[in-house]
């Protein structure tokens, strides 16, 4: 019997696991995402500035 809860223990464990990992690589992907949103606006912006400077 004891081995039962054991096993039910550790896969919940896992499962509190797996949603935290998935949770961080979520988190981690939107972090991606404003970079390269904000690097996107920067080269935007220096385009234009570029643009304006010349004429």
């Amino acid at each position: 019997m004891s081995t039962m809860t054991d096993y039910g223990l550790r896969e919940e464990r896992e499962r509190q696991l797996a949603a935290e990992v998935r949770q961080r690589v979520v988190s981690l992907k939107g972090a991606f995402t404003a970079v390269r949103w904000l690097t996107r606006g920067f080269t935007i912006a220096e385009s234009v500035a570029r643009v304006l400077t010349k004429s």
